[in-house]
């Protein structure tokens, strides 16, 4: 953890809440040890009474910004918003089987096959890697396909195989309802 009273930079729409003050459009940048004299900080804000002046630097001697959570945590945040993805994906993938196999061809669909297409370019950019998969690499040495998404091994090896197959087969029928 570090602490320190840093110096106080503005940063619009930040407010800090603590019991003792409201101080507005004030953030902390945590880069100065505790033991540095916080007299830059106090010539800075001279507004500030003593006692929010106390306040505030007690609110950011604590772990309060992402930078701050070990690599264990950050991978397992990663995980999670990695898997919801992977779960928002598969349901608009299934929408658009469905509403291939059911000819109900409305913006829904198109709106699907966009987010594919989108889906598609993020993925060129990144050399057919999740960009999620790249940040979680920096937490990891693991081999397994499913280091960085709860899934089970066999699914994550074969994820991008078995979904493009049934995109495929999405976008086949829906060519098909549209020139029948």
């Amino acid at each position: 953890m570090v602490k320190g009273t840093g110096l106080f930079v503005k940063h619009p729409g930040f407010t800090v809440k603590h019991p003792e003050c409201m101080v507005k459009d004030i953030w902390l940048v945590i880069n100065q040890p505790a033991s540095a004299s916080s007299t830059p900080v106090k010539n800075f804000l001279p507004s500030l009474s003593q006692h929010q002046y106390t306040a505030l630097s007690a609110t950011f001697n604590k772990p309060v910004a992402a930078g701050m959570l070990s690599g264990n945590t950050k991978l397992i945040i990663i995980k999670i918003i990695h898997t919801l993805v992977w779960i928002f994906f598969n349901i608009v993938i299934f929408y658009l089987l469905y509403a291939a196999i059911t000819n109900k061809i409305d913006k829904w669909l198109w709106i699907g096959y966009g987010l594919f297409v989108l889906e598609g370019i993020v993925l060129l950019c990144f050399r057919f890697f999740c960009p999620l998969t790249v940040i979680a690499r920096k937490y990891s040495n693991s081999t397994k396909h499913n280091f960085d998404i709860y899934l089970p091994e066999w699914l994550a090896k074969h994820n991008k195989l078995i979904y493009t197959s049934i995109l495929g087969v999405a976008i086949l029928i829906t060519i098909y309802q549209l020139v029948k």
